[in-house]
């Protein structure tokens, strides 16, 4: 009856924390600029065209799958507003990936830790599809955890919809699963039902089921990009050189993780093999994302960080929060104060 308690306890202090920190945005931010600008646009764009109220000619609809939009599009035929619909479908997912991470971590202090890491105030809050697919990868990781191998793997099929990333999710698992001699024939439903959503969407939306792979590897092997971007965060001062340090700490981080879950857990553990997965793509594989997206896509590396370094984290949880949570508040205001003019992040 106390651990019920207990956990019933942390769950209410999250909801109430996020629903705090929504609240307080929400009073500082005009809602259009929080979830209609950029990125955040297309995935609305998506949404209307599912509804039958938009089109898809122009923009960039073509890099982003419609899982989140799906949620937005839902949401709307009950709220009647776009900007108010994907508040409430963002705030749905991220409130879920919370929930899931308590769940796996058993751990409130490290819950609270996660919601104040920069970047993911502004996934929690924006149009981004970032939320939803932390939200089922760490699902994923729960369900390895328990063993619950097929359901994992339709998880991870279903997060490609929400991110491509989704088929790193699915090669991750196939690696733990070979290793630790668990790996069974009927597993490859998993790739097979993923192929067949991205390809479906694509033929759907656009007549050509390979749009998705197209658009991706056009962007990969755009070098020029990366020494552009790279060369305008310089050119940009004080700000220009703090995102490229927050990037370099955030690969050296990522990298620490991996050393780390390998000595404690092992080679075969899902820590160590998502973790590596994310880097290795993030990096090496996908170098053009370093400097416009890493500090984003971080996230997905950022929970296993947290679960890696529970310890630790958790002996020094008030230090660690009093300096993370104004560092997370202030990236997000500044993100939605000051992107348009300045490309900090």
């Amino acid at each position: 009856m106390f651990m019920r308690l207990k956990q019933a306890n942390d769950i209410l202090i999250i909801f109430v924390l996020q629903c705090a920190l929504l609240a307080f945005f929400v009073a500082q931010i005009p809602l259009h600029r929080m979830y209609g600008f950029a990125d955040s646009g297309e995935y609305q764009r998506i949404a209307l065209f599912i509804l039958g109220k938009s089109g898809l000619a122009g923009g960039y609809a073509q890099f982003f799958p419609p899982g989140l939009s799906a949620a937005v599009a839902v949401l709307y035929l009950a709220t009647n507003n776009i900007d108010v619909a994907s508040m409430i479908a963002n705030f749905l997912f991220s409130i879920g990936a919370l929930f899931v991470f308590l769940r796996l971590s058993k751990s409130i202090r490290l819950t609270v830790l996660l919601m104040f890491i920069p970047y993911w105030l502004i996934i929690s809050f924006s149009t981004l599809a970032d939320a939803s697919f932390i939200f089922l990868e760490i699902a994923v990781l729960a369900l390895l955890m328990d063993k619950r191998y097929s359901l994992s793997l339709l998880v991870a099929a279903v997060s490609t919809m929400f991110r491509y990333d989704g088929l790193l999710v699915i090669g991750a698992v196939f690696l733990v699963l070979l290793c630790g001699g668990d790996f069974r024939k009927k597993f490859l439903f998993s790739p097979l039902l993923a192929a067949a959503l991205i390809l479906g969407w694509g033929q759907l939306a656009f007549g050509d089921p390979l749009v998705s792979f197209k658009a991706h590897a056009g962007e990969a092997l755009n070098m020029a990009y990366l020494i552009s971007s790279a060369n305008t965060q310089v050119s940009l001062g004080f700000v220009g050189l703090a995102k490229v340090g927050y990037v370099i700490l955030a690969i050296l981080i990522s990298l620490l993780t991996i050393v780390v879950a390998w000595r404690k857990f092992g080679q075969c553990h899902p820590f160590f093999v998502l973790a590596t997965v994310f880097t290795l793509a993030d990096t090496l594989l996908f170098p053009i994302l370093i400097f416009p997206d890493y500090a984003r896509l971080y996230l997905s590396i950022a929970p296993i960080t947290l679960l890696v370094f529970r310890d630790l984290l958790q002996k020094r949880f008030l230090l660690i929060l009093i300096v993370l949570a104004p560092l997370g508040v202030f990236v997000a205001y500044v993100f939605w104060t000051v992107t348009f003019s300045v490309p900090f992040l």
